[in-house]
């Protein structure tokens, strides 16, 4: 199953050696996507991009599934925000590349990070992790 297309897709930002840009879905998500590399140079900007990019009521996808790299203080920020994000009671997930689910261990052993393969996959989680129960 595939989630509905995108309903806006905001100019992307440059920052250092990364590329940032957002998707808001018609339904109930919004993603934010980043391509290249994230380190200490670019993480406050990427940390604003997301916390611009939360809305009342929608899930967050946070789409690292092309990034090359990610530095040990943007994976800790990453932590940190995505605590945040829980404690605000917003639905969050990680989509992860293979650089990021490196980093990830270190700054994330517990595993608390919910992650997937794909922005449909982390959707889909989300979704069925608050769709209520009929009884």
């Amino acid at each position: 199953m595939t989630v509905n297309p995108p309903a806006e897709r905001a100019d992307p930002i440059e920052c250092r050696t990364a590329r940032l840009f957002t998707r808001t879905y018609e339904t109930d998500a919004v993603t934010v996507s980043a391509t290249g590399e994230i380190d200490a140079a670019n993480v406050v900007a990427f940390e604003q991009c997301i916390r611009r990019a939360e809305r009342p009521n929608k899930r967050l996808v946070i789409d690292l599934g092309e990034l090359k790299f990610l530095g040990v203080q943007a994976g800790s920020a990453l932590a940190a925000l995505y605590d945040d994000l829980e404690l605000r009671h917003t639905e969050c997930g990680v989509v992860t590349s293979a650089a990021v689910w490196r980093t990830l261990r270190l700054c994330d052993p517990a595993g608390v990070i919910r992650t997937a393969g794909s922005v449909d996959a982390a959707l889909q989680v989300l979704r069925r992790e608050t769709t209520p129960v009929a009884s």
